[in-house]
């Protein structure tokens, strides 16, 4: 039948022999099939007898114990019109007992499609699996032996699969990995082109429109003098996002540094002694000097109250300084927070008590840089006699090195905990943290241009001789200022003038930052006509206090230098990254909180090699890349990095404790989990 000719079937009988018993061919199949199948397969029987095809018995398959013999095979070849046909005969130890196999009947024929053959299936539990061409293979398999296969294989492979799957998870990983990185190369790389069309395009035709300029304003900074709405100016920011948005990534210039064992440590000892009632007098202070100047002193003097067991009254704000700000100690910190936070150490007053209103205090000037030796030697007499003292100076009362352990943690409690800025400046600084921070990390850039720093260095690099002229005459007018004549060259290549703008911009774009990076001006009015062109050239993104905050904003700062310092403190310190052209109050206090915070990125410019290779550079003697190189590799190790404060021949000479507090309030933590006193 054509149906038989264009179809084969292929067979499994399971058969099951025993050592003393062996079937023939035809009783086998008649005993182990049903009638519909034994017919089937006589049907078979008599086609290929019809054809000369003579049938022999299988040999019996005997079940063995031995390893050798688990499976048997035979393998007949016959003739069926001068087509050979191959038998093969395999026999499994069937799966559920050791005396009983299971057999598969492997047939091969060639050009079966022109033979009147019918191969039907010889057991309805049997399952067939056919291909078709000019030499067709059939395989029919058992149930019993397919379990006993699957079985085998799965125990044996199982280790395989599972570690293959391993390997394809690591695989995939890896393409991952792969895959991210070429990305971040390709955006840095088109990062700059982009920057470049987006200030083109967008931001130069929008900022200069007729009588649209950024100039320096008069007072607190730089600001847009063009009829541009406040919240136009903010906005400024969110344009620029998309500049910064892919080029500020790279780990190795934004993250933090690992601090290892090393954690705070300025909560008071077991052995603590809280004041007592009796106390030896009362303190006034006078603090002097900018903001962080003032805050670094009124530190110490909690310290020396402690010390002489003394109650302090609020201390006095500097109202004449440089910046004749007028504000007090309550319009820039929390007075009832400092009061409380501090009321296990020391005893301190808003004001005298009223039988004290009407004695004259003894007026007294510390010595700079004193032990504790030296306020309980020559001090605490003077003050259990007068019962009053009042201190003219605050800042720098105390040394660096060689205090009690518990001093030092008391002067960085003050600092870090007790010391809170208003709410409004808070809130304010937390607003502007949160503008900067959109869709990108921030530089904090102390640079410390401004005409009183320049005027008392003796510093004009870069200047016009009309800007160097009134920086001479400003020195002449500032009586306390000693030193009068002063070679700016020659002390800017002795490492003694903070950077100029231009200077700073090619320092930053050398250590890798691109030129899409967000730097937050932490300084009032910049110096000179061109400075803040000169950043700009290399890092357009320049912010500060003035252009971030509307005017309605810094309407209660307007003309108080102190607060507006207090706020770009708040910045400073959560910036990404914070650095500074010059060793000054704010850069020694900003420094030393962000490392007492967990060592975040801050960075110290080498003063003396950098202006050498800026020279070089800019006279054609080395290449930008060896001037790239070179910066590198100079600031490797200048980026914050946890060290221990060594002392020095002089306080003066050595690193400030404020502006590294390890040790004395950062401690090393052994796994034991005790602290160790440094």
């Amino acid at each position: 039948m054509q149906e038989d000719r264009d179809l084969a079937q292929v067979v499994l009988s399971p058969r099951i022999a025993s050592s003393n018993s062996v079937n023939s061919f035809s009783g086998r199949l008649s005993s182990s099939f049903s009638k519909r199948n034994n017919a089937a397969i006589l049907d078979v029987e008599r086609i290929l007898r019809s054809e000369g095809l003579e049938f022999t018995d299988d040999a019996p398959i005997h079940s063995d114990n031995s390893s050798s013999r688990r499976w048997s095979s035979s393998v007949e070849k016959q003739t069926l019109n001068n087509q050979n046909i191959n038998i093969s005969h395999l026999s499994f130890p069937h799966p559920r007992s050791s005396t009983r196999h299971s057999s598969v009947i492997l047939t091969h024929v060639q050009n079966l499609l022109n033979s009147h053959v019918h191969i039907v299936n010889r057991h309805p539990k049997s399952r067939c699996f056919m291909s078709f061409s000019n030499i067709i293979s059939a395989t029919c398999v058992s149930r019993g032996a397919f379990q006993y296969s699957n079985r085998f294989f799965y125990g044996r492979n199982r280790k395989l699969c599972i570690w293959f799957l391993w390997l394809l998870l690591i695989l995939l990983v890896l393409l991952g990995k792969v895959a991210s990185m070429f990305w971040l190369i390709q955006g840095h790389q088109q990062s700059d082109a982009f920057a470049k069309v987006f200030l083109d395009d967008v931001l130069v035709k929008r900022f200069s429109q007729p009588g649209a300029s950024y100039l320096m304003s008069e007072d607190d900074g730089y600001r847009n003098r063009s009829s541009l709405s406040d919240a136009t100016q903010v906005l400024r920011l969110y344009d620029a996002n998309a500049i910064s948005r892919t080029a500020t990534l790279n780990d190795e210039l934004w993250s933090k540094h690992d601090q290892g064992y090393l954690q705070q440590c300025i909560e008071p000892s077991k052995n603590h002694k809280f004041p007592g009632t009796r106390s030896n007098g009362y303190i006034l202070v006078n603090t002097n000097g900018g903001l962080n100047q003032m805050r670094t002193g009124i530190c110490d003097m909690v310290a020396i109250a402690r010390i002489l067991n003394a109650t302090l009254i609020i201390p006095f704000l500097d109202h004449t300084s440089f910046w004749a700000d007028q504000s007090d100690f309550e319009d820039i910190f929390d007075v009832q927070h400092f009061i409380t936070s501090l009321k296990d150490y020391v005893r301190i007053l808003r004001s005298l008590p009223p039988s004290l209103q009407n004695v004259e205090p003894l007026v007294k000037a510390p010595v700079s840089w004193s032990k504790a030796a030296y306020y309980k030697e020559q001090i605490l007499p003077l003050l259990k006699k007068r019962k009053v003292l009042y201190f003219t100076h605050a800042d720098s009362r105390l040394a660096n090195n060689d205090l009690p352990f518990a001093i030092q943690r008391l002067r960085c409690r003050v600092n870090y905990r007790a010391l809170k800025f208003v709410e409004p400046i808070q809130q304010l600084g937390a607003t502007l943290v949160k503008r900067m921070k959109t869709d990108a990390p921030y530089i904090a850039l102390h640079l410390r241009y401004e005409k009183d720093m320049l005027s008392f260095t003796g510093c004009s690099h870069g200047l016009t001789s009309q800007e160097a002229e009134e920086l001479q005459r400003m020195r002449y007018q500032v009586q306390h200022w000693k030193e009068k004549e002063i070679d700016g060259e020659e002390k800017r290549l002795l490492a003694g003038c903070p950077l100029t703008p231009h200077e700073t911009g090619l320092f930053l774009k050398a250590i890798g930052y691109p030129s899409s990076t967000k730097v937050y001006i932490v300084a009032g009015k910049l110096f000179g006509n061109n400075s803040m062109l000169s950043l700009k050239k290399h890092f357009p993104n320049v912010y500060s206090h003035s252009t971030l905050a509307s005017e309605d904003e810094l309407a209660p700062l307007r003309g108080y230098q102190n607060r507006l310092a207090a706020l770009d403190y708040l910045i400073a310190l959560e910036s990404d990254v914070f650095v500074y052209t010059y060793d000054g109050n704010m850069a020694k206090a900003v420094q030393g909180h962000r490392y007492f915070e967990g060592y975040k990125r801050t960075i110290s410019p080498d003063r003396l090699n950098l202006v050498r290779l800026v020279d070089e550079l800019e006279s054609g003697n080395i290449t930008w890349s060896v001037f790239e190189s070179e910066v590198r590799r100079l600031h490797k190790n200048r980026t914050g990095i946890p060290c221990k404060r060594e002392p020095g021949e002089s306080p003066k000479l050595e690193e400030n404790f404020y502006a590294n507090p390890y040790p004395g309030c950062i401690c090393e933590k052994k796994q034991t989990g005790r602290i160790v006193k440094l």
